[in-house]
């Protein structure tokens, strides 16, 4: 399978998800990216264990298939190529990386985590970047720091008769930040704070664009 891509785009997007692999104390299977290929999109993805965020963007394709690297040592291939764009080539052992004459070829792995972000047939409501920016700066300093509480590490998403509910505690005190939400739908879950911080960063970076 080839792949060809803006060296510059690629490495915006490799960016927007870096920021949630752990820098220390992790398992050596979030070291790695998972890149995606089909329908003329490419789609990278991290993992922290806990976490996982992805990321799309437009490729030119001529097959379709996915892969896992080392994050650290396709971004450092990358940057020796800086702008412009690159064909990769894909095989069960490596990915070959070039651009007028000058390759790079990294091994391979299958070894990732098997996340389902696959959309079909799931519901989804829209909030304004603006609401969940303000819950998540006001609510994260009262989730709880305990690992033995792990149902209070995270904020509560609660939606009931239109009205979207966010609540956090670490059972001594609690905070909440309520929006209208023009819906029908009901639904109660639970975010770990590490996740949506990482999403708060790239809303604050979208903006600043």
């Amino acid at each position: 399978m080839k792949v060809t891509a803006d060296c510059k785009t690629l490495l915006a997007k490799m960016a927007m998800i870096e920021k949630i692999i752990p820098k220390k104390g992790h398992s050596p299977m979030v070291d790695k990216l998972l890149f995606a290929v089909n329908d003329g999109k490419a789609r990278l993805t991290a993992y922290d264990l806990d976490n996982g965020m992805e990321t799309t963007f437009e490729v030119e394709n001529d097959g379709e298939g996915a892969f896992a690297v080392y994050f650290k040592d396709f971004k450092k291939a990358l940057q020796g190529f800086k702008k412009g764009e690159l064909t990769l080539t894909f095989t069960d052992a490596a990915v070959n990386i070039e651009k007028d004459g000058v390759q790079a070829t990294l091994p391979v792995t299958d070894d990732f985590p098997g996340l389902d972000f696959n959309t079909n047939g799931k519901e989804f409501i829209e909030i304004s970047g603006e609401f969940l920016q303000a819950a998540i700066d006001k609510l994260k300093v009262f989730v709880a720091k305990d690992e033995t509480k792990p149902a209070m590490e995270g904020i509560c998403f609660e939606l009931i008769g239109g009205r979207l509910r966010c609540v956090a505690t670490d059972m001594h005190k609690i905070a909440y930040l309520e929006t209208q939400i023009l819906t029908e739908k009901e639904f109660r879950f639970i975010l770990p704070v590490l996740g949506l911080t990482q999403l708060a960063a790239h809303n604050i970076e979208n903006r600043r664009r």
